[in-house]
Order: structure tokens, then C-alpha cells, then sequence
């Protein structure tokens, strides 16, 4: 077995700058500086193996990113945060709780955000990195045991085997168009701008390598939907938006208004989901279940 943790920047690009991994095993505790060594082939396939158990904590962010850096796929994979929610903590609970309660040591707190791409480290942030994978095989340990005596193994055995799937991975282009609630108050043209503007900021940041919120803010969406057809004017009497944003764009955003809707363009508007009608019931359940749970 081992544990890991990755630390990364992600604030400033659109694919995440991987700083450090830290591996915990039985003999040591490893930290690997990913900006000096680029190959990490024997690490990725370790991660791969499914003889070799992978201990986390809240490892679908670490897995996300190792799948979108190196097409990594993990197996044989346990998460405390996961296997915590199963024997009666609140989902999701944080790492320095898990280990509070049942190690009962105090976490330091005051290095969980820091510059991963600085160089040289803070000694204080990898004593912090430390931290993060040091108690990760006593919590299994520990978490494991619960699972067997709530006969509930299998239930985060479940969940973590969705980790496995390659296709836990693939990210839907028009993942904030069916998710954004806006889209059923729309007609069929303003549907479609909708869904343009959406994947024109995904093509800008993905170019530049910058968030899609540097690009544009997501609370400017509904300003830029609302305007665009009428113009500067609009924006103008609108105010809601700094004057320079709807100035540096608007040209791109009146063509995408006005380009002709294609085929493929109204196959995925017609696969936008209903929405669905609230269920006292279901809601009720749900609640049971949960307590259940717990």
C-alpha cells in the first residue's frame, strides 16, 4: 500500500500546475518536487496497479488532475473522507476532523494555502505537506475496522470503484449549459447563444491557459446573454459590467449571436434535461436515508 496527496496551483490556469506529491509508505514519507522531476512514470504506475492499495484523502481532486495530466486511471483505491461518511461523519468531512477524532492530533492549520510553484518551499508548507499523508494509514486502519463492524466494506468499496472508471474522467463540453437552471426561461436563439458563449470562455482559457473566469466571470454570463443583441447601448444603460470586458469582445459575441444554429448545435440543445418537478417525498427519503447512513 500507499498514501498520497498532491499540491497544485490552480487558480491561475486552466490545467492545474502540479507542485509536489507526497507519498507516505511503510518505510517513509517522500516528496516528490514535480517542477524538477518531470518523469513520474514509476509513481503513475504504482498508482495504476491494481495489486498496490492507494490511500487518499478526497482523492477524486488528485485523480482528476492525475488523469488529465498523464491520462492516469488509478485502481485498488480507499479514501478516508469517503470511508468517514460511511460510519457516521458528516459528508464530506475535512482531513484535520478525521484526524482529530480519531487520532486525536490537533493538525496545524496555518500552511493549507501556499505558493506550490515557489521555489525554494516554505519549510513551514511541506511540514504541512507532511501532515497531509503521515496519518493516512492509521486512518484506514482505523476507518476499515468501522467499516467491518457497520458491515458497510462494500458500500465504500462502491463508491471509490467509480475512481476506476475511466469515464468517471470525461468532462461533458456543455456541462455548464445543463447545469445552469437560466437555460429553461430561454427561447430557442437565446438557448443556443447561451451555450456558445459557454464554450467560447472554455476555447479562450483553454488557449491562454487561464481560468475561464479570467476570461470572463460567470456572474457577467446573464449580463452578456441579456445584451449582446442590442448592442453597446445595452451594455451601457446595463452598468453591471466594467465598460472595458463588453468593449474588448463584444465584435466575438454579436458573431456568435448571429451565426446560423448548426445541426450539432441543436442535437445538444434538444438534450438539455427537463426540469424536475419538487417531490416532497423524495426529498423525505432522502433524508431518512441519510440518518440512516449515519
Amino acid at each position: 500500500w500507499i498514501g498520497f496527496d498532491t499540491e497544485f496551483v490552480g487558480e491561475k490556469y486552466f490545467v492545474p500546475v502540479l507542485g509536489l506529491v507526497q507519498v507516505v509508505s511503510e518505510d517513509a514519507i517522500f516528496l516528490i518536487d514535480t517542477l524538477k522531476i518531470k518523469d513520474l512514470r514509476k509513481f503513475l504506475a504504482i498508482v495504476e496497479d491494481p495489486a498496490m492499495l492507494k490511500i487518499t484523502h478526497a482523492g477524486d481532486n488528485d485523480y482528476r488532475l492525475l488523469f488529465t495530466l498523464f491520462g492516469t486511471v488509478p485502481n485498488n483505491t480507499f479514501d478516508t473522507q469517503i470511508a468517514a461518511g460511511f460510519v457516521g461523519y458528516n459528508y464530506p468531512a475535512g482531513f484535520g476532523k478525521i484526524v482529530e477524532k480519531e487520532l486525536r492530533v490537533n493538525l496545524a492549520k496555518s500552511h493549507t494555502v501556499a505558493d506550490w510553484e515557489a521555489r525554494p518551499i516554505d519549510p513551514k508548507a511541506l511540514e504541512y505537506a507532511i501532515e497531509d499523508v503521515k496519518y493516512l494509514p492509521a486512518l484506514h486502519e482505523r476507518l476499515t475496522n468501522k467499516l467491518r463492524r457497520h458491515k458497510r466494506e462494500s458500500w465504500a468499496r462502491e463508491e471509490n470503484r467509480k475512481w476506476e472508471d475511466r469515464s468517471f474522467y470525461q468532462v461533458d463540453p456543455h456541462k455548464e449549459l445543463m447545469a445552469n437552471d437560466v437555460v429553461h426561461q430561454l427561447d430557442f436563439r437565446e438557448k443556443v447563444f447561451l451555450m456558445r458563449l459557454y464554450r467560447w470562455r472554455i476555447e479562450r482559457a483553454m488557449s491562454s491557459n487561464i481560468p475561464k473566469e479570467t476570461v470572463l466571470q460567470s456572474r457577467y454570463i446573464s449580463t452578456v446573454l441579456r445584451a449582446t443583441k442590442g448592442g453597446p447601448n445595452a451594455f451601457k444603460s446595463n452598468r453591471t459590467m466594467h465598460e472595458g470586458v463588453w468593449k474588448k469582445h463584444l465584435e466575438v459575441w454579436q458573431e456568435l449571436w448571429k451565426a446560423p444554429v448548426t445541426d450539432a448545435e441543436k442535437a445538444v440543445l434538444d438534450t438539455i434535461p427537463k426540469p424536475l418537478p419538487e417531490d416532497p417525498e423524495r426529498e423525505w427519503t432522502m433524508e431518512l436515508l441519510y440518518h440512516f447512513v449515519k
